[in-house]
């Protein structure tokens, strides 16, 4: 993108507006409110999580789902809402064992 800006003057066909977008799925970046790749990862996730509850209620069956994201729980967390979860564990919040066992068996 700099060589592109930087070479304006030499090659006038290449003088074209530029614009940057941020594409992370941890929807961490400062200074944007939605960064591409996390409204698709969000999609991603909804379609998965679908298709995993279809198999859950025939089995009546519970089931775990773990999203990337990093230490940043922004997928986790809008995820859970966008598809019902009942419990949303957040890397903000630290998971541990005992945790995880107390509120599983409830």
């Amino acid at each position: 993108m700099y060589q592109l800006y930087s070479r304006r003057e030499q090659f006038p066909t290449y003088n074209i507006p530029l614009v940057c977008l941020p594409a992370s799925i941890d929807n961490n970046l400062p200074g944007s409110q939605l960064s591409i790749g996390a409204d698709t990862a969000l999609n991603c996730i909804i379609t998965a999580i679908d298709m995993i509850k279809q198999s859950a209620v025939a089995a009546r069956r519970c089931f775990v789902v773990e999203v990337m994201g990093g230490d940043c729980g922004y997928l986790a967390l809008i995820s859970g809402l966008a598809t019902g979860a009942e419990r949303v564990y957040l890397p903000e919040d630290g998971v541990c064992v005992p945790t995880y066992r107390s509120t599983s068996t409830a």
